[in-house]
C-alpha cells in the first residue's frame, strides 16, 4: 500500500532549572577612615524556574568597621548575624526575583585601618542548577586615612632692655632680685615667634584639625595672625582641611619678661 510514514515524529524537551547569582558591591571602591559606609550584596534567580531554600552568606572583613560593629538588613528573607558572619535565609526564590543585603557601619577611625579589605558573599540553593559559577563573589574597598604629626619651633624676633627702679617692680619681679639694697634692675623682654606645623603624611584629607597650645607662664600675646582662640593659658586653632601629603601652619608671637639683677 501507499500509507504515510508515521515513524519519524520528533519530541523536544526543555529542562527548566533555577540559576541563583550573587554580586558583592563595594561602591565607592575607596573610603576615608571614620566615614559611614555600606557594603552591599545583590542576589537574584535568573534561571527558568523557582529556586528552593535559598541562603545568602557574607563574611564581613575583620577590622573594616569600628570595633567590628555594623547593622545588616535585607530586602528579602531573614537576617541573622554571628560575629562577622551574616546569613540571609531567603527561602524559595521565584524566577526573576531578587534581593539586596546592606551592611552599614563606621569605618575604623585609625591610621591602622588603612589598606584594602575584601568582602565575600556566597549564595546556595537546594535546587539543581545548570550554572554554579556565579554563586560566589567578592569586592575590594580601599581605606584611606590621614596621618598627622605636629612640630613646634620658636624664634627670638626682638629683645629689649630697660632700667627701672625696684620700688616700681611687681611682686613677681621682686622675687627675682636679690634681697639687698640694689635700687635698679634690668628687664630683658623677648619677643618669641612660635610656629606650629601640622603635616598630613597620610593618603586622605584631614578635616577640622584642631591644634591646642599652652602658653608659658607670664607670657603676653603680642601677635595672633591666625586667629587662635585664647582661653586662659591656652590657644586653640581649627584648620578646616589639611589635604593628603600637605602641611599647614599657625603662628603666635609672645612677649616674655626675664628680670635680672644689674651686674
Amino acid at each position: 500500500g501507499s500509507g504515510s510514514d508515521n515513524n519519524n515524529d520528533e519530541c523536544t524537551s526543555t529542562f527548566l532549572s533555577p540559576d541563583v547569582t550573587v554580586t558583592a558591591l563595594c561602591e565607592p571602591s575607596a573610603v576615608v577612615s571614620a566615614s559611614v559606609y555600606s557594603l552591599q550584596v545583590s542576589f537574584a534567580n535568573i534561571g527558568s524556574t523557582e529556586a528552593r531554600n535559598v541562603v545568602v552568606t557574607d563574611a564581613v572583613p575583620a577590622g573594616f568597621f569600628q570595633d567590628d560593629i555594623f547593622t545588616a538588613t535585607s530586602s528579602v528573607g531573614t537576617v541573622t548575624v554571628s560575629g562577622l558572619d551574616i546569613t540571609v535565609t531567603v527561602g524559595d526564590l521565584p524566577q526573576d526575583a531578587s534581593g539586596m543585603l546592606t551592611i552599614t557601619g563606621t569605618v575604623t577611625p585609625s591610621s591602622d585601618a588603612a589598606g584594602a579589605y575584601t568582602n565575600t558573599a556566597v549564595i546556595t540553593t537546594d535546587s539543581v542548577q545548570a550554572d554554579t559559577t556565579n554563586d560566589t563573589d567578592g569586592c575590594a574597598v580601599e581605606v584611606a586615612t590621614p596621618l598627622l604629626t605636629l612640630s613646634k619651633s620658636a624664634e627670638v624676633t626682638q629683645v629689649t632692655t630697660e632700667m627701672f627702679n625696684i620700688a616700681n617692680a611687681s611682686a613677681a619681679e621682686i622675687l627675682e632680685v636679690a634681697s639687698d639694697d640694689v635700687t635698679n634692675v634690668v628687664v630683658k623682654a623677648s619677643h618669641l615667634s612660635y610656629t606650629l606645623v601640622v603635616i598630613n603624611a597620610g593618603n586622605a584629607d584631614a578635616s577640622n584639625v584642631t591644634i591646642v597650645d599652652t602658653l608659658p607662664a607670664g607670657a603676653v600675646i603680642v601677635a595672633n595672625p591666625d586667629g587662635g582662640v585664647i582661653d586662659g593659658d591656652t590657644v586653640t586653632w581649627t584648620i578646616a582641611s589639611v589635604p593628603a601629603a600637605t602641611s599647614a601652619s599657625v603662628s603666635l608671637t609672645l612677649e616674655t619678661q626675664n628680670p635680672r639683677r644689674r651686674e
